[in-house]
């Protein structure tokens, strides 16, 4: 493991726990408990001094010896913040951590701690600040998921990484319950585009790219199936559904959580904006 700094250790931990508050929002216990341990950390209650607190722990001082720009920092405590306020929240509800605290593809020793730092990693090469809380979510969910083997879990990881928040906010607006309340179009009138032409064209690619990423599916009107989508003139945003990965990703980062509500009724809006309902 990398050496910490000695004493200043704490200092730096700390730093990094408070530092993803400017993301995440204010500091609670389970920030406190994330940055202490010992004594302090068991006044705080079991998901401060559980073993997935340890690990994060772990992975939170391996980092704070590491040379990291400020933006980093940030986004290293937002993901760490956010995996153990929803640890906490897991343990809340009577949900059971994983005994092998994600069981490794091999026979190897389970990876949790190189799972949370692949996490970790991810959210500091992203420049997308909205993501870094996702990501830990998803870390900690990963921890509860008694089916999910460190090679799927790095999978998930990666392509959380991989896609804009954007796209993770349409994979919650594409769910079942909640496309048809937004009245989305049944498909795309491209005479209609109005204001900026790359903003339009921008968000259907990417509808598109969660088709190829085995995220989205669009169900068909005229025969039974699927359609096949390539390219952005065949979307019909009313008829997409989650699918494989998306469904993954939804559940692990959206469900039973706050929604990008305001984020999903822009969406929507501009989609309405550009699309016609199907008489």
């Amino acid at each position: 493991m990398t050496d910490t700094g000695g004493d200043q250790a704490p200092d730096r931990c700390a730093r990094i726990v408070y530092a993803g508050t400017d993301i995440v929002g204010p500091a609670t216990a389970a920030g406190i408990g994330l940055a202490v341990g010992g004594p302090i950390g068991a006044l705080l209650g079991a998901a401060a001094t559980s073993p997935l607190t340890r690990t994060l722990r772990s992975a939170l001082g391996e980092f704070a010896g590491r040379h990291l720009g400020k933006r980093e920092i940030e986004r290293t405590g937002a993901v760490l913040l956010a995996a153990q306020i929803e640890i906490e929240a897991q343990l809340a509800a009577g949900k059971k951590p994983r005994k092998d605290n994600v069981k490794s593809a091999s026979s190897g020793a389970p990876p949790a701690e190189e799972i949370a730092e692949a996490a970790i990693l991810a959210s500091q090469r992203d420049a997308q600040q909205l993501k870094a809380p996702l990501m830990g979510r998803l870390l900690a969910r990963l921890q509860f998921e008694p089916d999910v083997d460190s090679a799927f879990a790095y999978e998930l990881i990666r392509q959380t990484e991989s896609i804009t928040y954007r796209q993770l906010c349409l994979l919650s607006l594409f769910n079942l319950n909640y496309r048809d309340r937004y009245k989305l179009p049944d498909k795309i009138d491209t005479k209609t585009f109005n204001g900026p032409y790359e903003i339009r064209v921008g968000l259907l690619q990417e509808i598109v790219d969660l088709h190829s990423r085995t995220m989205l599916q669009q169900r068909a009107i005229d025969h039974p199936g699927t359609d096949l989508i390539v390219a952005a003139v065949n979307i019909a945003p009313a008829r997409q559904e989650l699918v494989a990965l998306g469904g993954w990703l939804y559940r692990l980062i959206w469900q039973d959580a706050d929604l990008p509500l305001e984020e999903m009724a822009k969406i929507a809006s501009t989609l309405q904006s550009i699309g016609q309902i199907r008489e």
